[in-house]
């Protein structure tokens, strides 16, 4: 899966994160696609994810960043990236800065934001937005919270208005009614070496493009769900929950629909959940088992049926990480996956590396973890396949870090 260059381009790939687009949270994309997913690729992705132990020791740090990139196919890579930086501006005052990206089955712009926040006595309120050297591209939005984004309660609500000088400042005749709003809800709950709770809720209100001059409209919303529940069942034992539901609605309406300009409407829908178990095995060793299912969905239809597109893969796999330290700082990462897949695409692909109908997928992961717990973690990771062994041994490659600063 990862041909000639591959390790090169995994890391220009992890260099260059921060030099793509800035957006806000809507990439301002109407336009109605095909995207698909391949057989492999929810595989792929579940073995470039960090292990829960890093999810758990980010949480509690005010400024962090973290970064994953890996092969998925012989065209694409995943990545995914995020920043957080705080810092406090006397007693009642801090500003905050965000920056996250994850791409999978397409290229994401990266979402920026930053948040000047004033409050006491657990009461905080926020001006938050982002800035574009184009007015009309920029956002602006107001926040309210009890608590800060590190304590053990912590909620916080906000809106964003995407987009919001487009109507006033742009030249064309194109017109949101009404611009894209984002809503969000973000809720911690923790109970020290016990329990944590962490949920994200966003939705983005139906926006409309107006065109004028074509005689027609684009429309576009989205919602989207994240959750985290670990248990400290002991200090060798935790459990957890780990899910994310996203879907996005899209529709192009000609005044006039015909052969070459049909009206179009589309959902896409990816979603997850993982129930997982973490023992301590005493000399530093640690076992994570997990049982993941994914699923992703494309759906168009048009008044014209054959511009229509389906697409759907649904992943069940069984995950394993054994970490094994030799070191202070070292430590070996042996990975397994094994799965069932489900594949459909009409009309079907033409692309030999698409396997529709349903299959088995194994995969075993080797590679080393540098690690200094206050400081930072590296994890460079290889995986091999597991079901063609015989007729193709290495699959992919992994970089992932994650820094406290």
């Amino acid at each position: 899966m990862c041909g000639r260059g591959c390790i090169l381009g995994l890391t220009v790939a992890l260099a260059a994160l921060p030099a793509a687009p800035a957006w806000a949270q809507f990439n301002g994309r109407f336009a109605i696609e095909r995207h698909f997913l391949e057989a492999e690729n929810f595989l792929d992705w579940r073995a470039y994810q960090p292990p829960p132990s890093w999810r758990q020791r980010a949480y509690a740090h005010p400024n962090r960043m973290a970064a994953s990139v890996g092969s998925i196919s012989q065209d694409r890579f995943y990545q995914a990236h995020e920043i957080w930086l705080e810092k406090d501006l006397g007693e009642n005052a801090a500003i905050l800065y965000r920056q996250q990206d994850e791409s999978l089955f397409r290229p994401e712009p990266i979402y920026q934001e930053i948040e000047l926040r004033f409050g006491a006595g657990g009461w905080y309120g926020s001006i938050l937005g982002f800035p574009r050297h184009e007015k009309i591209n920029g956002a602006q939005g107001l926040a309210a919270a009890w608590g800060e984004r590190t304590d053990d309660v912590y909620v916080q609500y906000a809106v964003l208005e995407q987009y919001s000088l487009y109507n006033e400042r742009n030249v064309g005749t194109e017109r949101f009614r009404p611009v894209p709003v984002l809503h969000r809800l973000q809720a911690r709950y923790t109970v020290p070496d016990t329990l944590a709770v962490d949920v994200t809720w966003r939705r983005e209100e139906p926006a409309r493009l107006v065109l004028p001059g074509l005689d027609r409209e684009q429309t576009y919303g989205a919602d989207r769900a994240d959750g985290t529940l670990d248990w400290f069942v002991s200090p060798r034992l935790t459990l957890g929950l780990w899910g994310s539901a996203h879907s996005e609605r899209r529709a192009q309406l000609p005044g006039a629909p015909s052969a070459d300009d049909p009206t179009l409407r589309q959902r896409l829908a990816w979603s997850w959940w993982e129930v997982y178990g973490t023992l301590s095995l005493g000399e530093g060793d640690a076992l994570t088992v997990a049982l993941n299912d994914a699923q992703f969905a494309n759906r168009i239809r048009a008044s014209d049926p054959a511009q229509g597109f389906r697409h759907r893969l649904q992943t069940t796999q069984l995950y394993a990480l054994w970490e094994h330290p030799t070191g202070p700082w070292f430590r070996w990462m042996f990975t397994f996956q094994a799965g069932t897949v489900f594949l459909m695409q009409d009309p079907p692909s033409h692309s030999s590396r698409q396997e529709e109908g349903d299959s088995v997928q194994i995969k075993a992961g080797v590679g080393f973890a540098l690690v200094r717990e206050e400081d930072y973690r590296l994890w460079f990771h290889t995986t091999w396949d597991g079901d063609t062994f015989t007729q193709r041994q290495w699959d992919g490659g992994n970089l992932q870090f994650q820094l406290f600063f």
